[in-house]
């Protein structure tokens, strides 16, 4: 994917449908490693991605995620440029559990907290601070080719994407990303992303995403984006091996905390 998009700085397609040529992102992936195109050696300007860190935790201790106790971070590290982002609500330095401190080092943060609305939906308290905050760091430190989130934070990006191709105010103040990486996410549930969500759904936004998760194709971010090939360019968590260390390296703080996160 991210190989795609340097592809498309040395020669821009007319459109997203000829992206990859037809064939596959991770395919063309692929190829651009076996030729080693990487940005250094074709002289190209680093792509820029934002990252979007879980819930409870902070830009800087996805930072540790991504590098240290996997090895995502190192594998983008000759193409990409990755900035990290705090969510809008700062918590408690106990918000997590004493033997996971000192694994994962306060400050904590949440991009919000969910409570049950009507008909399923639900009510994302610290939503529009989160945004603003969101939106302030992509004005001040931007642009970026891309989005990378991890649970709740893939929700972020995903809900960011949807309100910059989709939202006409939104998309005024925030350019909407090249590509998406998506890592165990959930569609929004809150209550004013309703009709967005199901307009997604019955139209998929033209979105280049690699989306890594354990099957739930009624949640599913992957279902409302299609990649250059006109198909969903999903990557279950099984056969992507960059997921399954990332995801076990962060299951100690999302299972220590599994009751809050149920509720986000």
């Amino acid at each position: 994917l991210v190989g795609v998009a340097l592809q498309q700085r040395k020669d821009p397609p007319e459109n997203l449908e000829s992206t990859s040529k037809g064939r596959p992102l991770h395919r063309a992936q692929e190829e651009h490693r076996r030729c080693g195109t990487t940005a250094a050696n074709t002289h190209m300007t680093r792509l820029r991605i934002l990252c979007f860190h879980s819930f409870r935790l902070s830009g800087d201790n996805m930072r540790k995620q991504l590098f240290d106790l996997a090895n995502l971070g190192a594998s983008l590290a000759d193409l990409a440029t990755l900035d990290f982002v705090d969510g809008g609500h700062r918590l408690g330095d106990d918000a997590l559990p004493e033997r996971l401190q000192a694994l994962f080092p306060p400050p904590y943060f949440e991009w919000w907290n969910a409570r049950e609305g009507a008909g399923g939906t639900a009510i994302y308290d610290h939503l529009e601070a989160s945004l603003a905050k969101v939106e302030r760091h992509i004005a001040e430190h931007g642009p970026y080719d891309g989005y990378l989130g991890f649970s709740q934070g893939g929700c972020v990006a995903h809900t960011l994407s949807l309100l910059s191709m989709r939202d006409p105010s939104f998309a005024s103040r925030v350019p909407a990303p090249r590509f998406a990486i998506l890592l165990s996410c959930r569609l929004s549930r809150h209550t004013e992303h309703s009709e967005l969500v199901a307009g997604a759904a019955a139209a998929p936004l033209p979105l280049p995403l690699l989306s890594a998760e354990a099957p739930a194709p009624s949640s599913s971010c992957a279902r409302h984006a299609r990649n250059s090939a006109s198909a969903s360019a999903r990557a279950a968590s099984a056969s992507s091996a960059a997921a399954i260390a990332f995801e076990a390296a962060c299951l100690a703080s999302t299972a220590s905390a599994s009751a809050a996160a149920a509720r986000s």
